[in-house]
């Protein structure tokens, strides 16, 4: 009897966690996102349904459609459901994206249920509506959870830059949670991976980096979030660090400017205009010091390195924890996030998507608007051209920091050439694959399967008679 009730519970459970996000939505935060395909991809995380008041696991793939608009915003859709116990539920990781090859990979996080796993590389091909475990190469690699991710996408390399080790993370770890120094490198062409040194020997995480086709084969932009030495503290955001990829050689640079707020798991993007005369990096919300949550954008002009406030929000929408993804080099989707001022629900209709023109930020009393599909290119705010000189269609004036330049005089004038590189399926005989069934008319159920169903059907049939049966009795 005893076991019987046991059961009954654990349906109860799996009930409240499969409650569909596609009509009770209410929040989302800690998840990870990916653009592929015309389609931006959310995975992992929690996620918080209309009155039931508890967050729970995200246990639901989903996809927002590029090209189908639903409230003036992507359209959320419901891809095949994954197999959890395969691909493990993570939360405060990344999904690096693969566009040639129409495929992403996740990496990072902590777990957001039950133990932590052995660490494997997980790919989802968008094609195949398949998740597989890729065999990798190169340096041993463990779950490391809210570092900085980037991808420079010509050359197929991902990179993520610190990020921290607890009992989340690694099942036999038993010390203080600790933050790491180390830049990964991923080789998405040849699935290897390559540890380097990171910007000095502090431990760093909750920040921003992101990818610059600049130099000879692009930088990493890095600023935000903490650092860990002597005790864990936020970064200043005068402070920024680039990286040259080909060199492998880190820079410090002093900015200028409306040097925001210090924060933490913000989210941001980077857009240039057509002539790259300059590189914009957005940054939105974030993680206060004092607890609170912020709802600002600035943006950080380089090779200027210079700060501009765009929009400011001190209402209670301040939030961190979020998403940003850049389409079409124009658009910046900010999706979900932590509300510590609020218990309301972030944008149901829409599945907490909002969207910023990276273009047109220059009305300070409005940064939401509707996502056009048809965008056209990448346009210098206003504001920002009377600081770096030009037009809206580039032509910046700044060609480097008003002072105090310390990296490499020509880094930003030297030609970025990758070169060419095509699709690489990964061999099947290397990874193991768990496949979302086909449920398209066109291709009818096989007699296998239609077997397995009817078993399945009666075997499960009987194991609810038999609990039933149990149940009437015991209440008799």
């Amino acid at each position: 009897r005893i076991l019987v009730f046991g059961l009954v519970v654990a349906f109860c459970a799996q009930d409240v966690r499969g409650v569909d996000q596609l009509k009770n939505f209410c929040r989302r935060f800690e998840h990870r996102t990916a653009v592929v395909n015309n389609k931006l991809y959310i995975e992992g995380g929690y996620f918080n349904a209309k009155d039931l008041g508890t967050n729970y696991t995200n246990d639901q793939f989903l996809y927002s459609d590029l090209l189908v608009l639903s409230n003036a915003l992507p359209a959320v859709k419901a891809t095949p459901q994954l197999d959890e116990k395969t691909v493990p539920s993570i939360a405060g990781g990344a999904l690096w994206s693969d566009e040639i090859n129409g495929r992403f990979y996740a990496f990072g996080g902590y777990l957001s249920a039950g133990d932590p796993s052995p660490f494997q590389t997980w790919t989802y091909d968008t094609l195949q509506s398949k998740w597989s475990a890729v065999t990798t190469t190169g340096d041993k690699m463990v779950y490391v959870a809210r570092g900085m991710s980037a991808i420079a996408p010509d050359a197929g390399t991902a990179f993520y830059l610190g990020g921290y080790h607890d009992n989340r993370t690694d099942q036999s770890w038993t010390a203080p949670r600790s933050y790491s120094s180390s830049l990964v490198e991923f080789d998405m062409v040849n699935r290897k991976y390559t540890n380097h040194s990171g910007p000095n020997d502090s431990g760093r995480g909750e920040g921003l980096a992101v990818f610059v086709p600049a130099s000879n084969t692009g930088l990493l932009i890095y600023f935000g979030g903490v650092v860990q030495a002597k005790r864990t503290k936020e970064l200043t955001w005068q402070n920024i660090w680039i990286y040259d990829i080909s060199l492998k050689k880190w820079y410090q640079q002093i900015a200028t400017g409306d040097i925001p707020e210090a924060r933490s798991r913000f989210c941001g993007a980077v857009a240039w205009p057509d002539d790259k005369s300059s590189y914009n990096i957005y940054l939105y919300g974030g993680l206060h010091q004092n607890g609170s949550a912020l709802s600002d954008v600035y943006v950080l002009s380089l090779p200027a390195f210079v700060w501009v406030k765009l929009y400011s929000d001190s209402t209670k929408w301040g939030h961190h924890s979020m998403t940003c993804d850049i389409v079409n080099g124009t658009q910046m989707i900010v999706m979900g996030g932590t509300f510590p001022l609020t218990t309301e629900c972030d944008a149901p209709e829409t599945l907490g998507q909002h969207n910023v023109d990276l273009g047109t930020l220059i009305d300070s009393t409005k940064i939401w608007q509707p996502f056009n599909q048809n965008n056209p290119p990448y346009r210098v705010p206003d504001v920002l051209v009377k600081v770096i000189g030009g037009t809206v269609r580039g032509g910046a004036n700044a060609t480097g920091p008003a002072t105090n330049q310390t990296f490499d005089k020509y880094l930003f004038e030297k030609e970025y050439k990758v070169p060419q590189r095509y699709a690489t399926p990964i061999d099947t005989a290397s990874a193991t694959g768990t496949q979302a069934p086909d449920t398209s008319s066109a291709n009818g159920p096989t007699r296998g399967l239609l077997i397995g169903v009817i078993v399945g059907a009666l075997a499960g049939g009987t194991v609810i008679g038999i609990i039933a049966f149990y149940i009437l009795n015991y209440m008799r």
